[in-house]
């Protein structure tokens, strides 16, 4: 069921990346500029900024089954949707249908894989989870290139999503803990509640800022490449497919670092590295081959975080009952920093080139060390109300 649920992590995940590896085609088909490519990528994440948290009340109150097919079934009407669009504003209904899809997978996906696994396994299980998201986005950056058109590459992506939903009905069980009805006020109530606890709140502002900092570069890694390195769009996306692809090796390391090291220390340390590569990939202070290092750098040991975070989940929530809760509250940082990241970083890229787009991932990443405290401080106050 794991191995079922990464994939359909990665499924979701792949609608992220193809926008980022079609930037240069769907500049010349709709005229786009850096910001408006920004604003398209980061449009599947607009809906999860809001909706994160009743995602999470909706898994805990229908099982993360239902809510993990309806959402591949949103992702394959939006990639459908994509894959027809014929103008930018049908493309960006499009991935705000695919947004849902997205939001209700990786909410669904947390609480099943908290559900499938216990104690030290529950790591590890986390940890393959949170490879979901790079390994979908590297597998786009690396299969866009092959497609002559952007609606190939979408009509490729539905395939996937129809695929997805198809193993998830035959292999993911249903969940007798399950309710047949939404409650809406519940939701609110529930939502509430879990934002005025410090832990969840704090382990969502960490995912919040890790999000910005990976997708801001992320969004425009092969157009980076394209330039620096005087790259085509095949070799580019390849480089940077394979640069988000290192991003589970942190993944996969925190999995087997948090039985020894403290969440904080792992974030905090994170959150450094990366700021410092960052430095490096956005100054035009080396050479072209030291900057893609550097890249790689930036996301294997920025796959600490999600994770860590992830793990934490269990570990800051109140009650068992409000772990969907607080995984929709991570989400919502996450698509928080997905949305602002490409934004803003496409707007500061156009105006004021990539050293001013540096300076942003830069700060966040300085916020990540300083606020790690404020995460240890949540769990240590949560050991001791279970003690």
């Amino acid at each position: 069921m794991v191995a079922t649920v990464v994939f359909a992590g990665a499924v979701v995940a792949f609608q992220i990346g193809k926008v980022a590896v079609a930037a240069m085609p769907l500049r010349d088909a709709f005229g786009l500029g850096t910001a408006a490519l920004g604003a398209l990528g980061a449009a599947i994440a607009l809906l999860g900024v809001i909706a994160s948290v009743p995602a999470g009340a909706a898994v805990a109150a229908l099982g993360a089954r239902r809510v993990l097919l309806a959402g591949l079934a949103s992702t394959l009407a939006g990639a459908a949707g994509a894959a027809l669009a014929g103008s930018f504003a049908a493309l960006m209904t499009a991935r705000a249908i695919e947004g849902l899809g997205f939001l209700c997978v990786v909410v669904a996906g947390g609480a099943a894989i908290d559900r499938s696994a216990s104690g030290r396994a529950r790591g590890i299980a986390y940890a393959c989870w949170s490879c979901a998201t790079p390994l979908g986005i590297a597998a786009a950056m690396v299969a866009g290139p092959h497609f002559a058109t952007w609606h190939g590459l979408a009509s490729f992506a539905a395939l996937l999503a129809a695929v997805a939903l198809a193993l998830v009905a035959v292999v993911v069980p249903r969940d007798p803990r399950a309710h047949r009805r939404f409650d809406a006020r519940a939701a609110v109530r529930g939502g509430r509640d879990v934002f005025g606890e410090a832990g969840p709140r704090a382990a969502g502002l960490m995912f919040a800022l890790y999000s910005l900092m990976f997708f801001a570069l992320f969004g425009f890694l092969p157009f980076l490449l394209g330039h620096r390195l005087q790259l085509d769009a095949l070799a580019a996306g390849s480089m940077s497919g394979a640069a988000a692809a290192a991003n589970a090796i942190g993944n996969l390391a925190a999995g087997a670092l948090l039985a020894r090291v403290r969440p904080a220390a792992l974030v905090a340390t994170a959150g450094a590295v990366m700021a410092l590569c960052a430095c490096g990939i956005f100054l035009p202070a080396f050479g072209a081959w030291t900057t893609f290092a550097l890249c790689v750098a930036f996301s294997a040991v920025g796959g600490l975080l999600p994770a860590t975070l992830l793990a934490s989940a269990p570990l800051v929530s109140s009650a068992p009952a409000r772990v969907p809760l607080t995984l929709g509250l991570l989400l919502q940082g996450s698509n928080t920093g997905q949305a602002l990241g490409p934004v803003v970083v496409g707007v500061l890229i156009q105006h004021a080139g990539w050293p001013a787009a540096g300076a942003v991932v830069v700060g966040a990443g300085v916020l990540l060390v300083v606020g790690a405290g404020a995460l240890d401080r949540a769990l240590r106050a949560q050991r001791c109300a279970t003690a």
